[in-house]
C-alpha cells in the first residue's frame, strides 16, 4: 500500500512537470535571434559560394523595461549599403557589395571580406550610402564607376555620367537598391 502510494505521488510530480515544460514560455520559430531579441532584417553577402543571409537582431519590446529605465527607440534606422573594388588574378577588375547592415563601417567590411572571399587581389574600399540606389556603370575598356541617388532613374543617370567623366562607352552595370 505504501509503495502504491508513493509511486502515485511520483507519477502526478512527473505529470505536473510534463504539464509545466508544455505550457511553459513559447519559443518563437520564426525568430532567428536569441532570446529578448528580434529580427528587425537581413543582411546579405554576396560572395563567390553565392548569397548569404544573415538576420539583423535588435531586443524585443516585450522584454525590455518601461518607463524611466527603457532605452529610446529609433524610428525609421537607414539600413546601408557598400560596395569594393577589386581584380581577378589576370586583372579583370570586379565589384562586390552587401546591402541592409545596421551601419557605414560593418557594411564595408562585409563587402571587403566578400571581396577577398571571391579570391579577388587588391581589394579596397569602394563607397558606402543608405537610403537610396546605387548605380554601377561599365566602361568600354571593363572599368567600374558607382554613384548614389535617392531615385532609381537618378543613380542611373549619374552612373553613366560618372563613367563617361573619365572614359567611353559607358553602360549600366547594375542598380542596386541600398535599404
Amino acid at each position: 500500500m505504501r509503495q502504491t502510494r508513493h509511486l502515485l505521488l511520483r507519477l502526478s510530480m512527473l505529470a505536473l512537470g510534463m504539464l509545466a515544460v508544455v505550457d511553459g514560455p513559447a519559443a518563437h520559430a520564426d525568430s532567428a535571434c536569441g532570446p529578448g531579441q528580434q529580427m528587425v532584417g537581413e543582411q546579405t553577402l554576396t560572395s563567390a559560394a553565392g548569397t548569404t543571409r544573415i538576420p539583423a537582431c535588435a531586443p524585443d519590446n516585450t522584454s525590455m523595461p518601461t518607463g524611466e529605465a527603457a532605452a529610446p527607440e529609433i524610428p525609421n534606422m537607414p539600413l546601408n549599403a557598400a560596395l569594393a573594388w577589386g581584380n581577378m588574378p589576370d586583372g579583370t577588375p570586379v565589384y562586390f557589395y552587401v546591402t541592409a547592415r545596421l551601419n557605414s563601417w560593418g557594411a564595408m567590411k562585409d563587402a571587403l571580406a566578400g571581396c577577398e572571399a571571391y579570391g579577388a587581389l587588391n581589394c579596397r574600399e569602394g563607397v558606402t550610402v543608405a537610403n537610396g540606389w546605387l548605380g554601377v556603370s561599365k566602361a568600354a575598356d571593363g572599368s567600374y564607376f558607382a554613384a548614389f541617388a535617392r531615385k532609381k532613374k537618378e543613380a542611373q543617370k549619374a552612373a553613366i555620367a560618372r563613367c563617361a567623366r573619365e572614359a567611353s562607352g559607358c553602360s549600366i552595370s547594375e542598380i542596386i537598391r541600398t535599404s
